[in-house]
């Protein structure tokens, strides 16, 4: 997972450093190691802690409820979502491009992601890629007829029709 929009580094201390718990021991020894990895997926952080702090089997259970608290933050609602979904090209989408995506941004973020891969996993389905077809279902257009913009806030009509709503 690439949480770099939201460092797993940055969560922990903002979160929990001034904490007398096991999570905001972690934090503490997150802030005097001047070489803890500020970008990086679980997995990254995970090896970095076992092979240069030496974890304990306690300090690796801390870590993994502190990431279990962070994930939610570090996850691209889309790709929570896509998670959600009983569909195999989505779920083999999500295994090739889940730990990619960045946790923020709109669809041109994310689309830029996987843009330029020509493989099977994002193949063209009627002229749209399988990102375009999860993310039409993601976000569904506006149900003002004739409409085909993305909804907004609102979750069902798209920002124009929002404002028009209210003015």
């Amino acid at each position: 997972m690439s949480a770099d929009q939201h460092p797993f580094k940055t969560w922990l201390l903002a979160n929990h450093a001034d904490e007398n718990t096991p999570l905001g021991d972690l934090a503490g020894d997150v802030r005097l190691d001047p070489n803890f990895p500020t970008k990086g997926n679980r997995q990254d952080l995970l090896r970095y802690v076992e092979e240069v702090w030496g974890a304990s089997a306690a300090f690796l259970d801390c870590f993994e409820r502190a990431w279990q608290l962070y994930e939610p933050h570090a996850i691209h609602p889309f790709v929570l979502w896509l998670r959600r979904q009983d569909n195999a090209v989505f779920a083999t989408f999500l295994a090739d491009y889940g730990d990619i995506l960045p946790a923020t941004g709109g669809r041109e973020a994310l689309r830029a992601v996987v843009e330029n891969d020509d493989s099977e996993t994002n193949a063209n389905f009627d002229g749209l890629s399988v990102f375009d077809v999860a993310w039409r279902q993601f976000r569904p257009t506006c149900t003002t007829p004739g409409c085909k913009l993305a909804v907004g806030d609102r979750m069902d009509l798209c920002a124009v029709h929002a404002l028009a709503e209210l003015l």
